[in-house]
């Protein structure tokens, strides 16, 4: 009587053995399959929450600055008014530089811990299961630096007329951190800052790249 029950105590322990070891394989092939679409999933929530900021906080620099275009470039004009050469008004363009990449990295430094959820659906991969199932909740940090640059370009529209435009290129690099992901992101945007037509010939021009 003793020896059955030892021999059926011995199976339960090599069925409870192997129960938690099939459970534990199973767990981490689930985790190699999902690891890659979580890593995706935080990489698109990231990557567009920084899109957003920043292009939040260039149409606010944009908007609430004091700059013209007459602040912006030196012109210089012949006898009859029309525009022979411009040139670069390094203090006015160090200004805007300074005070956006003030502005954006105190707003990437308000960021501080971020939150979302998806729903389990969605990390299976699966269209059948998308937008299925409870939603799992994720946290990350970030981190990031700009670099912006102007650029100006012209454009012939007609007989003496040209349009000069100068826009502003940000190049924000954020490195995004998670519990089980860190990844580098590097986004590039653009923005409008004036548009200028100019009556007469295109001048002469040099505008250097801002760093």
């Amino acid at each position: 009587m003793l020896i059955k029950k030892i021999k059926k105590k011995r199976k339960f322990m090599k069925f409870i053995v192997i129960f938690i070891a099939i459970c534990i394989l199973l767990t981490i092939a689930f985790e190699s399959y999902m690891k890659p679409l979580q890593d995706k999933i935080m990489e698109n929530e990231a990557r567009g929450l920084v899109e957003e900021r920043v292009s939040k906080i260039a149409d606010d620099v944009i908007s609430n600055s004091d700059y013209d275009y007459d602040k912006l470039l030196v012109k210089k004009e012949n006898k009859t008014g029309g525009i022979v050469s411009l040139s670069v008004n390094t203090p006015a363009v160090n200004k805007i530089q300074n005070e956006f990449s003030d502005v954006f990295q105190n707003k990437m430094d308000d960021l501080n811990t971020q939150y979302f959820s998806v729903p389990l659906g969605d990390l299976t991969n699966l269209t059948m299961l998308s937008s299925l199932g409870p939603r799992i909740k994720f946290s990350y940090d970030m981190t990031g630096s700009v670099d912006v640059e102007l650029k100006s370009s012209f454009e012939s529209t007609g007989v003496n007329q040209t349009i000069h435009r100068v826009n502003m290129i940000v190049d924000a690099e954020v490195v995004f951190i998670s519990q089980s992901y860190m990844e580098n992101l590097k986004i590039r945007n653009e923005f409008a800052i004036s548009e200028t037509v100019i009556v007469g010939d295109t001048p002469d021009y040099l505008y250097p790249k801002v760093n």
